[in-house]
């Protein structure tokens, strides 16, 4: 039997740069170095609705095989696989444990009556804030512990670091690129910094994977852009560091309510 089957967004063989499959990815990661790839199995929900049926089979089988039931997953996917593994783990009496991916959860549960029950018959809910775990609490789910966000990187020294910054100064954003992160309230504001001085105070880059829904309107933003403002693609989370030491600053506009927390390394 597996010590433990992490149930997340892998991706398939594709590159994704969200939040969901990142943290996906260094839950495994960190759970990899302390037991080792003998003791681990992974359940990658990346399309699983191509074939339920064959996913389903998939879930019940590894179940049954592991000890311990990690799942990660966003608002659609825990009103199907939490019901699902509670009612399976009925034969199995294994330990399951959620771990939020992001500063939903609390108000989503506010309206889920039987949603709420369920959550409650988790053996832990991991979240990433003493808020979430205060708001849980209050709607009488205490089964939850901290959990900050996390990735492993290779810290950078100190000599590393360029202190000294000149104008035109260096900004960046590095998150998915779509009006609810607020690209264009940043696109905006460098622009009239820049105006307003009549020189260019700040050059901006972007980086990140454009939204489905937000292409068209981007490309037709990058086709206004001044020479200053540029799009940089995306970049793999394990070199964020290196690419984020050479930035006077980075920024964070975001219009999620649950979000502006900023990630913890280790």
């Amino acid at each position: 039997m597996k010590k433990v089957c992490v149930c997340g967004h892998f991706g398939g063989n594709e590159n994704f740069y969200d939040g969901q499959t990142v943290k996906t990815k260094n839950v495994y990661g960190a759970l990899l170095e302390v037991y080792g790839q003998e003791e681990l199995e992974k359940i990658d929900t990346y399309k699983w609705q191509r074939n339920p049926i064959k996913f389903a089979v998939e879930c019940v089988k590894k179940l049954k095989q592991s000890e311990n039931m990690i799942i990660l997953t966003a608002q659609r996917g825990v009103k199907v696989f939490i019901p699902f593994f509670l009612f399976f783990n009925k034969l199995y009496h294994r330990k399951i444990f959620y771990v939020v991916i992001g500063g939903w959860l609390p108000e989503f549960l506010s309206d889920k009556k039987v949603l709420l029950r369920k959550m409650k018959k988790i053996d832990k809910i991991f979240v990433e804030t003493n808020n979430m775990k205060k708001q849980l609490e209050k709607s009488g789910i205490s089964n939850t512990e901290i959990l900050v966000n996390f990735k492993s990187i290779e810290a950078l020294k100190e000599e590393e670091l360029d202190f000294n910054h000149s104008i035109p100064l260096k900004a960046c954003t590095f998150s998915r690129v779509m009006e609810q992160k607020g690209i264009e309230d940043v696109i905006n504001v460098i622009k009239q910094i820049n105006e307003e001085n009549n020189k260019i105070i700040y050059e901006l880059d972007i980086y990140g994977k454009i939204d489905k829904g937000y292409e068209e309107k981007f490309n037709q933003l990058t086709k206004e852009f001044p020479n200053y403002i540029k799009y940089k693609g995306c970049i793999d989370a394990e070199k964020s560091v290196n690419i984020l030491k050479n930035y006077y600053i980075l920024l964070f506009p975001t219009k999620f309510k649950t979000e502006g927390i900023p990630r913890n390394y280790y």
